[in-house]
């Protein structure tokens, strides 16, 4: 896999073309800093995301992760259907110390941060959001992009109402969820797979677990994945509690979580399932044990709960069953610690 097909502009130092600010963020292979064009006195309105490039040359996990995400990326920026609803590549830097990918700096703040705050989301609020993402999803999927790490902390919101009122001189514009995080991305020919684990356990799914077992080969796996992700995705949204049960904190390691996952049985016994019939046949549909019984993400978006809440919505911080509340906050997210292969193979 050569990184060099990956890389637009080679430099000495990334300080030629951006000034750096604060670090926002930190990933298993990189950080992140804000950034703003070098001599600009605007905002800081750039994220850098940089790898190091001894960790590209030592590390094949780190090396496919950044070439699959910048293939990915690029991918998306060209689909019109994507604009605004994936985090855009801007380019692609190398210097002698790392290689950097210019993206736009999102606004808003993570939908795990709003479940943190806030507990449970009110369903008016949370079923135009998920007609967003079903959105972005088929358009992703159409154009062969898995992203295979759907889940609240990699769904950023903006103009949402905040602490029970609505943002300042936001009042009338809608939520908008934009997706990040394309390090786990697959790209698909036709016919083709993915293989391997990718994402975090909890949100995984049946299939892309099935990669954990070292004494046999795993399920080839596709588009369902991220609908599944995202099923988990709205019950954790809905009710600030996964679908299954987390083992104790002492027994909590990957494959605990994974087969808690696996063995998942949708109760809907929370509260917040009482009156939102649709969004109980909404999940469940999506949390097909089998991928080939789930619907797409287009299926997903035309089925009756998000017909009702087509994404493009007014009212969505509305009124008080739509105001965000302070409540307590969900268990924090487990990554798999595991590779992902250098791309996909056929099915």
């Amino acid at each position: 896999m050569l990184l060099g097909s990956a890389v637009d502009i080679v430099l000495s130092s990334v300080e030629e073309r951006y000034e750096l600010g604060d670090m926002i963020g930190v990933g298993h292979f990189s950080q992140v800093h804000c950034a703003r064009p070098a001599g600009s006195l605007g905002e800081h309105s750039i994220a850098l995301k940089g790898i190091e490039q001894s960790v590209l040359n030592d590390d094949e996990e780190a090396l496919a992760m950044l070439v699959g995400e910048c293939r990915a990326l690029r991918l998306a920026s060209e689909c019109s259907a994507l604009q605004s609803r994936v985090v855009r590549l801007r380019e692609v830097l190398g210097t002698p110390s790392s290689v950097y990918l210019v993206l736009d700096r999102v606004a808003g703040v993570e939908l795990f941060t709003l479940v943190e705050r806030h507990g449970a989301l009110p369903e008016p609020f949370v079923a135009p959001l998920m007609a967003q993402l079903c959105h972005a999803l088929a358009a992703l999927h159409s154009i062969g992009v898995v992203h295979c790490d759907v889940k609240p902390e990699n769904l950023i919101i903006s103009h949402y109402p905040a602490e029970g009122r609505e943002a300042d001189g936001e009042s009338s514009l809608p939520p908008q969820l934009t997706l990040i995080d394309f390090g786990y991305a697959a790209t698909l020919a036709e016919g083709e797979s993915c293989e391997g684990l990718a994402g975090s356990p909890e949100y995984a799914a049946p299939e892309v677990l099935t990669w954990l077992s070292r004494d046999r080969r795993g399920e080839p796996y596709g588009g369902p994945a991220d609908v599944w992700s995202a099923a988990v995705t709205a019950h954790v949204l809905l009710t600030a509690e996964l679908p299954f049960e987390l083992p104790d904190a002492e027994d909590a390691d990957e494959e605990a979580l994974a087969e808690a996952a696996r063995l998942t049985s949708l109760s809907f016994e929370q509260p917040e399932w009482a009156l939102a019939e649709q969004a109980r046949a909404w999940v469940a549909a999506c949390m097909a044990p089998s991928q080939a019984d789930r619907p797409t993400a287009s299926e997903a978006r035309a089925l009756p709960w998000l017909q009702r809440h087509p994404g493009d919505v007014t009212e969505s911080g509305g009124g008080e069953e739509g105001r965000l509340k302070p409540a307590p906050c969900t268990p924090p997210p487990v990554e798999l610690n595991a590779s992902i292969p250098d791309g996909c193979d056929e099915a």
